[in-house]
């Protein structure tokens, strides 16, 4: 595989877009870790090959978070509770307060993650800073996952279309996530 390897220090996030996860999670799909459980998370190439995108051990009592049987996230259970919580009306979903800024990578790219192993992220995936940590997203999970944030609080879903994303972009003013835009419809363009 040739991914570039970088550090999370040389990416400079000031006027990146901002970024609001709306994905639900659903109380019986989430486990609680023994400690021990290391869980390898695997993403598909477009040729539906798979390749290992990180490897992370939990500790007793983190939080396991399959998103499908190849991607499952281990969370820090205090980390969990700062960035999830119960929705008030049904206590069957947990719904997230994980926002942040996202860099659009356009090349394959390799960081030293906050949880101590190397994550691969394919071309057109993010790095994700929420302020208290900065770890890649796919492109396809960051696209089902996350809405755009506006500075007046609006959002719109990234399952949007490119062009819609643009003009609610530009109706608004939001200029980083304007040029954001334009990066991804130059990178499909490719």
């Amino acid at each position: 595989m040739d991914f570039t390897r970088i550090t999370t220090d040389e990416i400079d996030f000031s006027n990146a877009p901002l970024f609001k996860r709306t994905a639900v999670l659903y109380v019986d799909d989430i486990k609680t870790a023994t400690g021990g459980e290391t869980i390898t998370t695997y993403q598909a190439r477009p040729n539906g090959e798979r390749f290992i995108e990180t490897v992370k051990t939990a500790q007793a009592g983190d939080i396991i978070i399959p998103r499908d049987k190849h991607d499952i996230r281990i969370m820090d259970r205090e980390k969990f509770h700062m960035l999830y919580a119960q929705k008030p009306d049904n206590k069957n979903i947990y719904v997230s307060h994980n926002k942040g800024r996202a860099y659009f990578l356009r090349h394959d790219t390799v960081i030293f993650a906050p949880w101590g192993h190397d994550q691969y992220i394919k071309a057109g995936g993010v790095l994700f800073n929420n302020e208290t940590e900065i770890y890649g997203n796919q492109a396809h999970s960051f696209e089902g996952d996350f809405a755009r944030l506006a500075n007046n609080g609006d959002i719109m879903p990234l399952s949007q279309s490119l062009s819609t994303q643009r003009e609610w972009a530009q109706d608004l003013g939001e200029t980083s996530h304007l040029e954001d835009i334009l990066k991804r419809m130059d990178f499909m363009a490719r």
